[in-house]
């Protein structure tokens, strides 16, 4: 597990733990949840599979969910923004 990120999530009142995972050659945002905080599910890619995306924060507001991560292209590693309406597909904004 890379940079875990575990978020209490208010409109599923479960736990949900954002971090990166690897995906073939890619690195990406996987996503676990728990009921409990203590046994967690199996990951699962909640990013686009053709970026390379590491570090992810979520925060909830206004009926959305916003993932900040870091993207890697040729000049290296960069701050982005994705957005999602139910927290489990992101793209970029």
């Amino acid at each position: 597990v890379l940079h875990p990120f575990v978020f209490a999530d208010p409109t599923t009142s479960r736990f949900r733990m954002y971090l990166t995972i690897r995906q073939g050659e890619r690195w990406t945002i996987g996503l676990t949840e728990s009921d409990d905080g203590l046994t967690w599910e199996p990951a699962r890619s909640v990013t686009p599979t053709t970026l390379d995306l590491a570090a992810p924060a979520v925060t909830y507001a206004s009926g959305a969910y916003q993932l900040f991560a870091q993207r890697r292209d040729a000049d290296g590693w960069t701050t982005v923004r994705l957005t999602s309406l139910d927290g489990l597909a992101f793209t970029e904004i």
